[in-house]
């Protein structure tokens, strides 16, 4: 019995979900063909096996909390070295700290690689990544003048995406009637014009979805490009 508890407690902490959920099964199993403990060590060996089992399904119970848990780490490591280069509450903030560049950079990249997360949880740590940043490039814009982080370039970016997807806008037909409908409105809209079309035997125009949904990508890449951008201040963020 000693041997079992022993094999439960390694399994207790285990990730590999399905896999270790049979072997504490099969402990469990085990245990009852074992013959009985003297009363005085029963109860107490007992209380060890059956909370190394309880304590793992517990765990398997809240198994999608704890993997959310365990990729959320190397975003809030970032987080927190970011958080970490900063002048505390009060302190003036002097010159920038060494190779402030290549440690922000480093965890631009970090983040960038780190697994996907729930969207509540993505949302809260990805705003609290960007206000980091903000922060530091704006505690110390001489470190990164010229790089892809100089607010300055970063702006000139923005009004690029910006001007392409106008462009694109404007090159929509409906783009004059439809700015103020709903995304619903709008779909309503367009089948209608669909409906109406194949009605009177014209059908769509040719290469008319083509494009369409060439404007779709261009848009979804624009918008992908646009959360890659560095920080700048939230009065020319926002306009």
């Amino acid at each position: 019995k000693e041997a079992l508890c022993e094999r439960a407690e390694a399994l207790a902490s285990s990730t590999d979900w399905d896999a270790a959920a049979v072997l504490v099964k099969q402990l469990q199993a085990e245990w009852k063909t074992v013959g009985p403990v003297r009363k005085s060590k029963s109860d107490v060996i007992w209380q060890r096996f059956r909370a190394a089992c309880d304590g793992f399904f517990e765990r398997y119970k809240n198994r999608e909390r704890l993997e959310a848990q365990s990729k959320a780490v190397p975003r809030e490591t970032v987080i927190a070295e970011l958080e970490a280069l900063l002048p505390q509450e009060g302190q003036a903030s002097g010159d920038a700290p060494g190779q402030l560049l290549e440690h922000v950079q480093q965890a631009r990249q970090t983040w960038q690689q780190a697994p996907e997360l729930p969207r509540a949880v993505q949302q809260d740590l990805t705003s609290r990544y960007h206000r980091a940043l903000s922060r530091i490039v704006a505690t110390w814009p001489a470190a990164f003048g010229g790089t892809d982080l100089d607010p300055q370039v970063t702006v000139k970016r923005m009004e690029k995406l910006v001007a392409k997807v106008e462009g694109l806008l404007a090159e929509t037909p409906t783009a004059g009637e439809s700015r103020a409908l709903s995304p619903a409105e709008l779909l309503a809209q367009r089948w209608r014009e669909r409906l109406a079309s194949n009605t009177m035997g014209r059908g769509t125009e040719p290469g008319q979805d083509a494009r369409r949904r060439e404007a779709e990508q261009a848009v979804k890449d624009a918008q992908a490009q646009w959360l890659r951008l560095g920080p700048v201040p939230a009065d020319v963020a926002g306009p």
